[in-house]
C-alpha cells in the first residue's frame, strides 16, 4: 500500500481527532479554564462558533469613573465588542446571566437586593471587572425597609426584630463586606494624588493581562487622580500591580481574583490612564470574543 492510499485510509481518523480537539478546546475556553489567546490562532475559530461576547457596563448615580467614556474607549479599540450600558438599579440574575462579562463602575451605592443578584452571577461562573468604590455603600430600598418594619410590629421589646437584625447586618455589609467571600477585599476609602508610580508586582509571563506593561511607569496628572485604598487577602488574591506614592506609601491597584468565575479588581477607572493597552489587556482576558 503506497503513502497516498495509507493517508486516505487514515484521513477519517485524523478528521475525528481534529474535531475532538476543537470540541475540547471549545469546552475549556467556554468554562474559562483556558483563554483563547493562550493558543495561537484559536480565538478566531472559537469566536466564529461562540459569537461575540456580550458585555454589560453597570453604572449608578455616584462613584468613581465615567461609564460613557469607558464604553467609548472599549468600542474605539475593540469595535466588534457588544457593550451595553445598564443602570445598577436594574441588575438581576436573569439579566446578568446573559452576559459573558459585567463591568461595575460609578456604582458606589447599591441596594442589598442588587448586590445579591451580583453575587449570584459571580457564583454561577460569571466574569466581572470591578472598578474603584463600586458597591462599597449598600442600602435597603424604601419598600424593603417598610416590609421589615411591618414584620417587626408584633415583636416584644426583649427580642431582636427583623428590622434590627437587618440594620445590624447592613453595617457589616459596607465597604465590600457583603462580598467578602468573593472579592476578599476590604475598602478603606479613597485617595487623591497628582503623581505616582504604577509598578508591576508580578512577572509578565505569569499573567496575560500584563502583556506589554512596563515594570514601572511614572504618571503625572494636572488634576487629582482618584483611586481606592484597599486591603486584599494575599492567600487568594493575585496582586498584579501597585500604586506607589513618592512618600513610599504603596497600595494594591490591580488584582486578579479567581473564584467560580474570574474577577479583576481595579482601584481606579482605567479610562483615566493615558495608555489604552492596560484596559484592552483586561477586556481581552475576560471577554474572549470582543
Amino acid at each position: 500500500m503506497n503513502t497516498v492510499e495509507e493517508l486516505k485510509k487514515e484521513l477519517p481518523h485524523i478528521i475525528v481527532v481534529a474535531l475532538l480537539v476543537v470540541v475540547l478546546f471549545f469546552v475549556l475556553t467556554k468554562l474559562d479554564w483556558i483563554n483563547c489567546h493562550q493558543i495561537p490562532g484559536w480565538c478566531p475559530i472559537y469566536c466564529s462558533i461562540a459569537g461575540r461576547s456580550r458585555i454589560a457596563l453597570a453604572y449608578g448615580n455616584s462613584g468613581m469613573g465615567n461609564p460613557t467614556a469607558l464604553r467609548g474607549e472599549i468600542m474605539r479599540y475593540r469595535p466588534s465588542a457588544d457593550v451595553e450600558l445598564i443602570h445598577c438599579s436594574e441588575l438581576n440574575f436573569n439579566l446578568l446571566k446573559n452576559y459573558e462579562l459585567v463591568i461595575l463602575e460609578h456604582c458606589k451605592k447599591l441596594s442589598v437586593g442588587r448586590a445579591e443578584a451580583l453575587k449570584a452571577y459571580i457564583n454561577s461562573g460569571g466574569d466581572l471587572l470591578w472598578i474603584g468604590d463600586s458597591a462599597t455603600e449598600l442600602f435597603y430600598t424604601p419598600t424593603r425597609i417598610a416590609e421589615l418594619k411591618e414584620q417587626s410590629k408584633n415583636y416584644s421589646k426583649n427580642k431582636t426584630t427583623p428590622y434590627e437584625k437587618a440594620m445590624k447586618e447592613l453595617k457589616e455589609k459596607q465597604n465590600l463586606g457583603a462580598f467578602d467571600s468573593i472579592l476578599f477585599i476590604k475598602y478603606l476609602g479613597e485617595r487623591n494624588v497628582t503623581h505616582f508610580y504604577f509598578r508591576r508586582v508580578m512577572n509578565k509571563q505569569d499573567n496575560l493581562m500584563l502583556s506589554g506593561i512596563a515594570k514601572e511607569t511614572y504618571l503625572n496628572f494636572t488634576s487629582p487622580f482618584i483611586f481606592s485604598k484597599i486591603e486584599a487577602n494575599p492567600v487568594v488574591v493575585s496582586r498584579l500591580m501597585d500604586v506607589s506614592l513618592t512618600n513610599n506609601e504603596t497600595y494594591p491597584a490591580f488584582l486578579d481574583i479567581k473564584t467560580t468565575g474570574r474577577i479583576v479588581y481595579l482601584a481606579f477607572p482605567p479610562e483615566n490612564l493615558p495608555s489604552h493597552q492596560f484596559l484592552l489587556n483586561i477586556i481581552d482576558y475576560l471577554a474572549s470574543c470582543d
